[in-house]
């Protein structure tokens, strides 16, 4: 048995041929096949980096939004804080 070859790493190598005159139908469609290849590679590249930045920007969005309820909490109780304050300090003025 030969030496066992990933199709994937052998479609990246550079194609061609040595012979005079010109291509046949057959290598010219591989070169178009093997250009689609590299192309579809480069637009497959640009979106995932896409999804990283949308799940790293998610990922931000949740943590503000954790913040901003954290925070909304926080004021809340300390309104709490205030009236009661309020309350007592008008109870001993009557």
């Amino acid at each position: 048995m030969g030496e066992w070859k990933s199709y994937a790493d052998e479609s990246r190598l550079d194609w061609g041929t040595e012979q005079d005159g010109n291509l046949n139908r057959d290598q010219i469609n591989t070169g178009c096949l093997i250009r689609i290849a590299y192309a579809m590679e480069a637009m497959a590249q640009r979106h995932i980096e896409l999804l990283q930045e949308n799940e790293r920007l998610s990922e931000q969005v949740m943590r503000f939004i954790h913040r901003y309820e954290k925070a909304e909490r926080s004021r809340a109780a300390l309104q709490g804080w205030v009236t009661r304050l309020k309350e007592a300090k008008r109870d001993e003025k009557a």
